[in-house]
Parts: structure tokens; sequence; C-alpha cells
């Protein structure tokens, strides 16, 4: 038998000599898979302690990754699209929050992780949580947008028409906001200690019922007198046509049953002792309770968070405290804007972990603005072309454009902020979540906030009765439980006994009323959208 010949030993560069591969992947004769990300260390004085993120190996066997408490001062972007372990990566950096004995808020916007986050709490930390379960119909929790602290009227007028402004941008008019800022202002700034604490549901009472109006007196004898001296100078027809289009906003909260026992309770969080005493608030969100309206609760409980802080003051020596927000392109409409909290929230101790699915959910420039330039800290999931294409500046030279699109499943690409500078990028293998604990004291924390609310019974039986009032048309009876706050013009009979106006709801071709927008119901002049500065 002859002597096989001996092996062919080549170098890398005459091995591609002899065995071409095709320019274009579609010739090939076989079908090759795409080459994986590369994998990347950390450099060697990343931190050793604090939040952990993940391992830096292909199979979690390389060194772990961790971001320091305080880097979070300098905001985290998590950037991934749905089902690359986002939001695992979200609860597991709340976990290491309670863990480590720090406050965080968690503002998550479907519900579903709130189960499993409350599995995995510290059993030591199971006092601290704070749950705020809007998608709880049976126990609705108490969420007044218009509670604030005393002194602090001004401002949170302001803060709430600003939201309201953004929330709902081009379909925003000066008409609404002054009419919006003026009735808050009222229930606000002159509110009485012995009339109860004014909700949303009481604005449209000030501006509809006159009896309402008388008692709250007015104490400016600048800008609200003169707003309600105008006010009272129109007609009923031209009062119920200027008010429109902030009613219809209005009653899309307050007419949704689940949402309205939430927003027209009294009572609010105490964010002030959730801060100064490091509490871990857990915010659920759910779409089929709260619908729209979502947006506006969650930029609330963000800005009340970050109003929290700066009354707190700068203080160096309390430790920080962390904001989660999940979809944050829907929950950080505040007032001037997100840029304005990145930039000043280091101050005040307070960091953002901000994460979403894609950059063209950031339809906002400011907003998108402020995300790339303050996020300090990158950690970015397998990325579509087009945003690899814009986030490949943050991890160049280690990291390029095919890399972040390359990423499997549970990997991430990681650019982190450690004393006051950005370090290599390296890439990551994300942690799953952690075994249930085994006291699992989620059902303990769900019947400490049952406890803290009121049963659907009670809060709509205090709603009937707080905002009940008699129907000119049904003869004086009082108003039905499900009738809710009242909701005003452009619902009431027309002034001097003329025939009652039709509903203002879509009709349907063919019904002697041709069909129209929802804009086309309105006064012209508001709700338009605004043309493009």
């Amino acid at each position: 038998m002859p002597a096989p010949q001996p092996p062919l030993i080549v170098t890398a560069a005459e091995a591609a000599a002899l065995l071409p591969l095709p320019e274009q992947a579609a010739e090939a004769p076989l079908a090759l898979p795409e080459a994986p990300a590369r994998s990347i260390a950390p450099v060697a004085d990343a931190p050793t302690a604090g939040f952990l993120i993940g391992i830096a190996g292909q199979d979690r066997l390389g060194r772990e990754l961790r971001i320091e408490s305080e880097a979070f001062l300098q905001h985290v972007h998590v950037l991934g699209p749905t089902g690359r372990d986002k939001t695992t990566q979200i609860c597991n950096l709340y976990l290491e929050a309670a863990r480590l004995g720090l406050g965080a808020a968690y503002i998550e916007p479907k519900g579903d992780a709130v189960d499993d986050v409350l599995q995995r709490i510290p059993p030591e930390r199971a006092d601290d949580v704070v749950l705020l379960d809007l998608g709880n119909e049976l126990h609705p929790p108490a969420l007044n947008l218009l509670a604030c602290a005393p002194g602090d009227e001004d401002v949170h007028v302001q803060a709430l028409v600003g939201i309201f402004a953004r929330l709902f941008d081009r379909f925003w008019g000066p008409r609404s906001e002054d009419i919006l800022r003026s009735a808050l202002a009222t229930l606000l700034a002159n509110h009485d200690p012995q009339l109860p604490t004014p909700t949303l549901a009481d604005v449209l009472a000030l501006l509809t019922d006159p009896a309402e109006k008388a008692r709250r007196p007015v104490s400016d004898p600048v800008a609200l007198a003169q707003f309600w001296r105008q006010w009272r100078a129109l007609s009923d027809s031209q009062r119920e046509q200027a008010l429109a289009p902030l009613a219809n906003k209005l009653r899309a909260f307050l007419g949704r049953r689940a949402l309205r026992n939430v927003l027209c309770q009294e009572g609010a969080p105490d964010f002030e002792r959730i801060l100064a005493e490091r509490k871990l608030l857990l915010v659920a969100l759910p779409a089929r309770t709260l619908g729209d309206a979502a947006d506006l609760v969650g930029s609330v409980i963000v800005y009340r968070l970050w109003q929290t802080a700066q009354r707190l003051g700068p203080d160096p020596d309390r430790p920080p405290f962390l904001c989660l927000v999940d979809e944050a392109h829907r929950f950080c409409r505040l007032p001037q804007g997100l840029a304005q909290a990145l930039a000043e929230a280091r101050g005040y101790r307070l960091g953002f972990v901000l994460a979403h699915q894609h950059l063209a959910q950031l339809t906002d420039a400011d907003l998108a603005a402020a995300i790339h330039a303050n996020t300090q800290t990158k950690l970015c999931f397998a990325l579509p072309p087009q945003d690899a294409r814009r986030m490949e500046a943050h991890f160049l030279p280690r990291l390029d454009e095919n890399d972040l699109r390359r990423l499997g499943r549970y990997r991430l690409a990681c650019r982190i902020s450690d004393e006051g500078r950005q370090l290599p990028a390296a890439t990551a293998v994300a942690y799953p979540l952690p075994l249930p604990t085994r006291a699992n004291p989620a059902e303990r924390i769900r019947a400490a906030a049952r406890g803290r609310a009121l049963t659907v019974t009670e809060v709509e039986a205090a709603l009937t009765e707080r905002y009940g009032r008699p129907d000119p048309g049904d003869g004086g009876g009082s108003a039905a439980p499900d009738a809710g706050p009242p909701s005003g013009p452009p619902s009431t009979p027309p002034p001097e006994g003329g025939p009652r106006r039709r509903p203002s709801g879509h009709g349907r071709a063919g019904f002697g009323r041709s069909e129209k927008s929802d804009k086309d119901e309105l006064n012209p002049d508001e709700d338009e959208p605004r043309a493009a500065a």
C-alpha cells in the first residue's frame, strides 16, 4: 500500500487563493451561514463591582461585565427589537438595584413582567416595594394626577399643561391650553382644605357648573380673575364651542371605568417618601385597562419622580435612585422635554434607564438628540440595519455595523460609562431571570397593595356621591353609577329651552349625516394639526 501523501500546509492567504468564495452569497453552491458578531472582552480596568450585566464570553464562561452604581447617574440607553430579551435585562437591573439596597422605579408598559419581578424580590426588600398595578380593576390604586405637595401648585399646573401639550402635539391649541391652565390653577392654587382634593374630573365640573365655580373663589386678580370674567361674558354656545376640544380629550380618559376609578380618587403615592427612603416602585400600565391614557399616566409618574428629586435637592451622600422606563418614547413626555432632566438629574442623584425597540420610535427630535448625547452607557441587542448604521459610531472601532446586526439572541453590545469616561466597547451574554426566591413574596406584596387600596365598589360609590348630579333630562334623578364624573358640554342641552343637539359621536353615512373626522366636530380654530415650525 503506497504511503499517504503528506498534508498540505498553507497560510491563510494561500488558502484563500486556493478556495475562492463567490463575491455574491447567492451564487455560492452551498448556503454559507452568516458569520456571528465578534466576541470582544471588556478592558482590563472595567468595573468588577456593581450591577451585573452579563458574562463577556460566548457561553457564559468568561468574565462578568458590571456597571458601577454611580455610572447610572449618567443614564443608560437600552435598544433592541422585540424578542431579544430586552425586558429581561430591565427586570434584572431592577432586581440588582433591590439586591444592592438602592431605590428604583420601574415603569412597565404591559403588566406581564410584574409577576416575574415580584417573585424574585429579595425577601428583605419585600416591605420596600410600592406596587402600583393599574391593571387591578378590583382594587384600583389611587393616582390623582392633581395631587401635589403644598407650595408646588404653580409648578405642577405648568407641568400638567406641558404634558398634555406634548401628548396631543399637533392636536393641541392655545385656547385649550389657556382653559386647562386656568382651570387647574383655580383648583390647586385656591384649594380650600375643607373641600375634597381636586381631581381631573373637577376640571369639566368647574368649567360647566356655576355652583362648582362659586365654591372656588379666585385670589389671583391679574390672570385668573381676568380669565373668569371673560369666561362668564361668553354665551352658553360660545363656552360650549371653546370647551369642546379640551372636553373631548378629558372625556377620553374619564370615560373608561377602570381608568376613572384610578384617576378620580383623592390620593396618590408619596413620591418624596419613595425617593428619600429608597423604596422600590413598580408601576404596571397595561393597555387593556388604560388604552392611550397610559402615555399620560406614565409621563406624569416619570415627571413626579424628577420633580421630587429636584425638591429633595442635590445631596452627594444620597445613594442613586434609578428610574427604569420600558418603551421610553411613550412615557418621557416631560413638560420641558427629557433633555433637561437628563442633563441635570445626575446632580439630584436620579439615574434614568431608557429602553425601547428601535430609533424610529423617537419621533421627537429633541428626545432623540437628548438620548443620544446624554446616555453615557449604551446596551444594544441585535439591531436592524438602519439602527445598526446609526449606532455604529458609539461602538467603533471595536464593533462595527455588521457586529451590531449579527449579535445572537441573548447577546448584547455594551459601551459602559465608568468614572466619567466611556470604556471601549465589549460584548456579553445576558443573564436570564434568576429563579424565584423560596419565600416568593409576590402574594405578600400584592396583599399589601390591596390593603392600601379601596375596593372597586367603594371607589365607585364614592365617585357617585361626589360627582353624581341631577340630570335635567331625566326628571331630576341622580346620575347612574356608570355615568362617572360630569362630562359637561357638548352633551348638555342648549340654553333657552332650544331643541337638544344631536350626539357628537360619529354617525354612519345614509342616516341623515355625512361622515366627518374628529377634528371636523370641533371648533375649527382648535385641534387643527399645527403647521410644521
